[in-house]
């Protein structure tokens, strides 16, 4: 249920905006707009927090995982955060 569930995604990808800025300014020097990822970070929490009461149809016998969704949002973020450069 953790790799299925959004508000585990959205906790997940949560640190990783948290983690982004410091991981790009160590690996590139880029110092991104630290407002940027508060925004992105406060929207995960809220998806979050939505994740947790919609019925997300979860079953033992099927998986249901967000990964193209998290994965664009990382993206996403990471892109903009480039072009403020």
């Amino acid at each position: 249920m953790l790799l299925r569930a959004h508000s585990s995604w959205a906790f997940f990808l949560s640190l990783g905006l948290l983690l982004a800025p410091d991981l790009i300014y160590w690996l590139w020097l880029v110092d991104t707009n630290p407002r940027l990822w508060w925004v992105a970070g406060v929207a995960a929490l809220v998806y979050g927090l939505i994740g947790r009461i919609i019925n997300q149809g979860i079953s033992r016998d099927r998986t249901h995982s967000p990964w193209a969704v998290a994965l664009l949002a990382v993206l996403a973020v990471g892109w903009g955060a480039a072009q403020d450069v």
